[in-house]
């Protein structure tokens, strides 16, 4: 089960890296504010602040540069577990769907179809199962 899961999980691992990423560009976004500031408040301007400046910019350059091509690998990286996903017997793509591509937590899910926390941990498990009967062991053929 865990081939499966590795798989599935690649998804919102790399929406968790985006949102890292999010979060440097605000630092940097922040940091060239600040340096602005200072080098509009400076009456000599010194090739440093101006570095600094240019470094900043360059550095959310790069780092968009980094979240357009992870969203690029994203949406192949759906399309190919959704086709995957759709493989499997359709009592179990809603879990799949809802924990795997929308980050929902087997709880948030359970409480949508009235589940016990149980009940919905032995539906995954076997959603798990099928996701592998139907996809891997079919490319061992």
């Amino acid at each position: 089960m865990n081939i499966a899961k590795q798989e599935l999980k690649q998804y919102l691992n790399m929406e968790d890296a985006i949102r890292g990423l999010k979060e440097r560009k605000l630092q940097y976004t922040t940091k060239a504010t600040k340096t602005t500031a200072s080098y509009s408040q400076t009456t000599s301007r010194t090739n440093t602040t101006s570095d600094k400046v240019g470094d900043n910019a360059i550095k959310l350059a790069e780092i968009d540069k980094e979240i357009d091509r992870i969203i690029n690998e994203m949406d192949a990286i759906k399309v190919k577990l959704i086709k995957r996903i759709n493989n499997v017997d359709p009592k179990y793509r809603g879990i799949l769907i809802a924990v795997y591509i929308n980050g929902k937590s087997l709880r948030e899910y359970g409480a949508t179809k009235n589940y016990s926390y149980s009940r919905i941990k032995h539906i995954h498990g076997d959603a798990l199962e099928d996701y592998i009967k139907k996809n891997f062991n079919a490319e061992k053929s």
